[in-house]
């Protein structure tokens, strides 16, 4: 996991970097890479494509930057840094996405003479060609939007217009089935304009959560709790989808097979540590946890998914955060639960977490009720909270 550039923003000075760390999720360290970004900047776009990792456009005190850092892991022990240049405007809040060996770059918003645009170019940017193509735009100009992915196609979703305040209720979606001559195949409407929202994609279902809806000089921002899932084998969004926990924008999301979770954002009174979990196996169930760092109610915070582990990075909290949690998802089809209170029924492998300093389950190999998985062979301290959540195979542990 790289994490690059930023705003370091403390109580007595503020800065923008130019630092990329890197975490190794086996060994559980963190390194400072030798090589730097080309500029200092923050609200980058980044994609992984292959051993390449790719950050693209941003902000800096000069405004914003059209430089692409592509950094290649092929030799994890000596990646190289090569660097280019986005076509078009200089930008930032800039969306990404993945098909193939192609990273698509979409939107973004550039400040010149003081008088702010929205972008609609999407340039593809080939990892084995070394090129630069531009492709249809998307149907309106935005930025500080979100995207995600499902086959052949690359959803685009929210954002700001207008130059900021105006909120974008378009999803757009580009078809790569041809890669070298992708269509912006169709556009839907959300449930809700809104910008800074989070988008992932598990299955069929692209999931769209969160978001700043709406705006008062007086008030501040106002965000929404609503979350669209679209389904693709449909082409049409799903209705009655459960709402986020808490309303929140600035948030981020990740999707490991079937399960989607928004973690953190800005709310309408601070900031939110919670992480609400969706399993495409029980769209209307989610469940809800949080992230145990301290603080670990933030926003801009980022995440990846690395092999089994979901990262949730940095943030602001006020004040610049360097907080990482880390979720681990870990099969449990060798065991069922008892309530502490019902021994005589036990339940299938489930999706279970902790909450307090009080058990409400014990854990027993499958068909070994003499022999009780209790606090001496499980670290509950690891565990998040109990969720009754029946016939999920996974537990997610907190490291």
């Amino acid at each position: 996991m790289l994490l690059a550039g930023g705003a370091v923003i403390s109580i007595t000075s503020s800065e923008v970097t130019n630092r990329v760390d890197v975490y190794d999720p086996v060994t559980d360290i963190w390194s400072l890479l030798s090589s730097p970004l080309s500029e200092s900047r923050y609200l980058m776009a980044s994609a992984v494509v292959g051993s390449k990792v790719i950050f693209a456009g941003g902000y800096h005190d000069g405004g914003e930057s059209s430089a692409v850092d592509i950094y290649d892991f092929t030799n994890p022990d000596s990646p190289t840094h090569t660097t280019t240049m986005l076509p078009g405007k200089p930008r930032h809040a800039i969306s990404s996405a993945v098909i193939g060996n192609k990273a698509i770059f979409a939107g973004g918003y550039n400040l010149t003479d003081y008088i702010g645009t929205d972008c609609d170019t999407v340039v593809v940017y080939d990892t084995l060609l070394g090129t630069w193509d531009t492709i249809t735009p998307l149907s309106n100009p935005r930025s500080f939007l979100a995207s995600a992915v499902v086959g052949s196609k690359v959803f685009f979703a929210g954002g700001y217009f207008g130059g900021g305040y105006l909120y974008n209720d378009t999803m757009d979606i580009y078809d790569f089935t041809d890669p070298n001559s992708p269509v912006l195949f169709d556009t839907k409407t959300l449930s809700v304009g809104r910008a800074q929202v989070s988008a992932s994609a598990s299955g069929n279902f692209v999931f769209i959560g969160g978001g700043e809806s709406s705006y008062s000089w007086f008030d501040g921002p106002t965000y929404s709790s609503a979350v669209d899932v679209f389904d693709v084998a449909s082409n049409s969004f799903l209705s009655g989808i459960p709402p986020l926990s808490v309303s929140r924008g600035c948030l981020t999301s990740i999707s490991f097979e079937n399960y989607v979770m928004f973690s953190g954002g800005a709310t309408n009174t601070g900031f939110s540590a919670a992480v609400d979990v969706y399993d495409t196996s029980n769209l209307y169930s989610p469940t809800t946890m949080t992230l145990p760092s301290v603080p670990g109610a933030r926003y801009y915070l980022t995440s990846t998914v690395v092999e089994n582990k979901a990262i949730f990075a940095g943030g602001d909290n006020t004040y610049s955060v360097s907080s990482v949690d880390i979720f681990t998802f870990e099969k449990r089809t060798d065991c069922c639960i008892f309530p502490e209170d019902d021994t005589e029924n036990p339940r299938d492998p489930v999706y279970f977490t902790f909450s307090g300093m009080s058990f409400d389950f014990y854990i027993l190999p499958n068909g070994d009720t003499d022999d009780p998985w209790g606090a001496s062979n499980i670290d509950f301290s690891n565990l998040l909270r109990v969720a009754e959540i029946i016939n999920i195979e996974y537990v997610i542990f907190n490291l």
